[in-house]
């Protein structure tokens, strides 16, 4: 029994990180997602003259397909900081912080040299 001892303050070092990574990750994700309209070109206003996003519309002489990247980024672009917040975005935001957050842990580090 005594040769448990020190895998149980490893596994507490190790899922203090996979915590920490998951809420920031849930934080992170959807700012990043709701951010890319924005770098973009593609804003709550429109489009923004001679933007990436203004590119595509004159590439394409202002026709937008339905469901198309463009229509996509203008319908995010539109909602504002609230296109990354949704449940989708949060919950993969989780998942891939609570992944790099064991990954952090356990290999870069070394939380388990036991």
């Amino acid at each position: 029994m005594e040769n448990i001892y020190p895998y149980l303050e490893c596994i507490g070092e190790v899922c203090k990180y996979i915590l920490i990574g998951g809420c920031v990750g849930s934080i992170a994700i959807p700012f990043i997602v709701a951010a890319i309209p924005f770098l973009l070109g593609f804003g709550v206003g429109g489009i923004v003259s001679g933007s990436i996003a203004s590119m595509l519309m004159a590439r394409h002489n202002g026709y937008v397909p339905i469901n198309g990247f463009v229509s996509n980024m203008q319908r995010m672009g539109e909602k504002g900081w609230q296109a990354g917040f949704n449940p989708g975005t949060i919950i993969l935001g989780c998942i891939l912080g609570l992944c790099f957050g064991g990954f952090l842990a356990l290999s870069v580090h070394d939380v388990c040299s036991v």
